[in-house]
């Protein structure tokens, strides 16, 4: 995982810590951007899979609305927490 500096100011700000940022990687899915990016994100399906396999829903409440966007080359450009669907799950 490659995170431009621009991602790693927006995780420190946003508290999403590189693990978490790993577990998104790994668990979450995946939605084509209009300009070649991807978000990745937890749908309903891929929260059950995180709680587990890794367990502590408390430790991973904020997570769950967390996304990610990689750049066509795979970089982490930013991250943050959606307040509305990024499309219907």
């Amino acid at each position: 995982m490659s995170l431009t500096a621009h991602a790693r100011k927006r995780l420190q700000q946003r508290g999403i810590t590189e693990y978490f940022v790993d577990v998104l990687l790994d668990f979450g899915s995946t939605q084509k951007s209009h300009d070649g990016s991807e978000i990745v994100f937890l749908r309903k399906h891929d929260k059950r899979l995180v709680e587990g396999s890794l367990g502590d829903e408390k430790k991973f409440h904020r997570l769950r609305n967390a996304y990610l966007i990689l750049s066509r080359s795979g970089n982490v450009i930013t991250a943050g927490y959606r307040f509305r669907s990024i499309f219907s799950q």
